[in-house]
């Protein structure tokens, strides 16, 4: 191995395979911050069973921790802790694209995330397939 190569390998970023699906969604949540606990409004733009991904012009930092809380279909309130693994800014817009990751999850929180993605992926796959035969005829 060169000098080189070990610069290269050095600096290469590992990713995580993804866990689960991702489903995409726009639904206003709340955010709390655990730095200083103040409650944001944000856009959920995704979710799976291992994180999410928010819009919000607010300035967060990689590994902030934050709580998402929203309420379920069945009116149910989760509180997701997550923690910001990635920052992407989107061009020529006010807003950032945050990737969070979830931390800590208790089993039925886990459970009601994951009822939530399956929900979701079953409709948009009949929102699909109804799109598919409407331009088929």
């Amino acid at each position: 191995m060169g000098m080189f190569d070990r610069f290269v390998s050095r600096n290469q970023k590992t990713r995580s395979p993804r866990l689960g699906a991702r489903v995409s969604m726009e639904l206003r949540v709340d955010v709390r911050l655990a730095r200083d606990g103040a409650v944001h409004s944000v856009l959920l733009e995704d979710i799976s069973t291992g994180g999410a991904r928010i819009t919000t012009p607010l300035r967060l930092s990689k590994s902030d921790v934050i709580t998402l809380v929203f309420i379920a279909p069945r009116n149910e309130k989760i509180e997701l802790v997550c923690r910001i693994v990635s920052v992407r800014p989107l061009e020529g817009a006010l807003h950032v694209d945050y990737g969070l990751k979830f931390v800590a999850l208790k089993p039925a929180v886990a459970d009601v995330v994951r009822r939530l993605v399956a929900r979701r992926q079953q409709l948009q796959a009949t929102g699909a397939a109804a799109f598919t035969s409407a331009r088929t005829r």
